[in-house]
């Protein structure tokens, strides 16, 4: 199965407009935005400072490394939201 993350940032945004409500909308886009370019900035300086102190061939290891980390995290993620989904759809069923 193919897992494609193109679509988060637009999902990202929607959520937040919805979780803001009217009054917060433009706090909660403002904060995506700068958390967003924060993000960016961050791989980049962690990626300089990776290239000059152990060269280009450590890369591999660590995308690597990165991809095996962030996997885990959402299956795990994943789980607790079908586990948690399973018993409020049982809770519904059985009052």
């Amino acid at each position: 199965m193919n897992k494609t993350y193109g679509g988060a940032a637009t999902l990202v945004q929607t959520t937040l407009a919805e979780a803001a409500g009217e009054n917060g909308v433009d706090v909660a886009q403002s904060k995506n935005v700068t958390v967003w370019n924060l993000a960016i900035a961050g791989g980049g300086l962690a990626g300089g400072i990776l290239l000059e102190t152990l060269g280009v061939t450590s890369f591999p290891c660590i995308i690597y490394s990165l991809t095996l980390r962030i996997n885990c995290s959402l299956a795990s993620v994943g789980t607790r939201i079908s586990i948690h989904k399973t018993l409020s759809d049982t809770k519904k069923s059985y009052p």
